[in-house]
């Protein structure tokens, strides 16, 4: 092989084993040029968003209405009665011995009308027992000094209101005549009122009864003896008529 071949084939061969050059490799590699930049100096705008997951409705979070404390004041709670509306029902009345005086006659003028009153007399036994609870103004022990005579209205009142037919209905008004006219004579809520007795031996518990005054109307027999009555006495007075 000639001098000049071998001259060109060491010249060749240089040319391939040298590096090469920076500007070469930045135009063939552009990523390499930032290579020397920091992580931090990416921009958050580049960065691909994050998706969120999808949460179930119960566990999603309901944005809360903005309460103006300023018109509640410092430490003031809404109470019950700011939060009812107009129409709000007042708070029911406690009933007096006079809501079971007014039960008491309408029972009455049922019976002496060979009628049952169910709605009166269950009146009755509630009034009864509601006016009985709070001893009347200016005698805080008067029900206590007649708890006999409580108990015992109450236990008629109740019979009273369980009754099915006018046999029962007139003995449970029987046992409640004496107890509750005591009651309304010691109450004294009985203006305008009788006590009446009847003639017949065989009237329940001794046949006594209250009624508005006029001619007797007898609630234990009816319509068949209207008028039995040994006699009458305005209520406030113990004793029996004569």
């Amino acid at each position: 092989m000639s001098r000049l071949v071998l001259l060109a084939l060491a010249a060749g061969l240089a040319a391939c084993s040298a590096p090469a050059s920076p500007l070469a490799l930045s135009s063939s590699h552009p990523a390499s040029a930032d290579a020397s930049a920091s992580p931090g100096d990416a921009r958050l705008a580049d960065l691909a968003p994050v998706p969120q997951p999808v949460l179930p409705a119960v566990l999603q979070h309901e944005p809360m209405e903005a309460t103006d404390h300023g018109a509640m004041g410092h430490g003031a709670m809404p109470s019950a009665t700011a939060s009812a509306g107009p129409d709000a029902a007042p708070p029911a009345t406690p009933a007096t011995l006079a809501d079971a005086l007014d039960a008491y006659l309408a029972v009455h003028d049922a019976l002496a009308a060979d009628r049952l009153d169910a709605a009166a007399a269950g009146r009755l036994a509630d009034a009864l027992r509601q006016s009985t609870e709070t001893a009347p103004a200016g005698d805080a022990h008067l029900w206590h000094r007649m708890a006999d005579d409580v108990a015992a209205s109450q236990a008629a009142a109740d019979a009273l209101g369980r009754s099915q037919t006018l046999d029962e209905a007139r003995a449970a008004f029987g046992q409640l005549g004496v107890p509750f006219a005591s009651l309304v004579e010691a109450a004294g809520a009985g203006d305008g009122l009788e006590r009446h007795t009847c003639g017949m031996t065989d009237a329940p518990q001794g046949g006594v009864w209250l009624q508005r005054a006029g001619p007797p109307r007898n609630p234990y027999f009816g319509t068949a003896m209207l008028m039995c009555s040994r006699g009458a006495a305005p209520v406030g007075h113990a004793e029996d008529a004569r």
